[in-house]
């Protein structure tokens, strides 16, 4: 896969033309002070990288370290809670 090395003034300057290259498949290098800075892929690499699906709660809840371990939550023997009318 080639990766073109561009400046963030080039980047910024030519901007379409570094999209066009990262939707072909070619990831593009943005540097700064002459450190890389950035990288421009296309969404279909993003995707496969690191995926479009956020866990729901649920199953973050069910995948949690230490599942075993009872959790205990104490609760203020004076606290009743509100009073609601119905």
């Amino acid at each position: 896969m080639k990766t073109r090395v561009w400046q963030l003034q080039s980047a910024k300057n030519r901007f379409s033309e570094l999209v066009q290259k990262a939707q072909k498949g070619e990831p593009q290098l943005v540097t700064k002070n002459g450190k890389a800075a950035v990288y421009v892929i296309d969404c279909d690499t993003f995707d496969r990288k690191i995926g479009n699906s956020v866990p729901d709660k649920k199953q973050i809840i069910l995948n949690r370290p230490h599942k075993d371990i009872e959790l205990e939550i104490p609760r203020n023997e004076a606290d009743l809670g509100r009073e609601i009318h119905l």
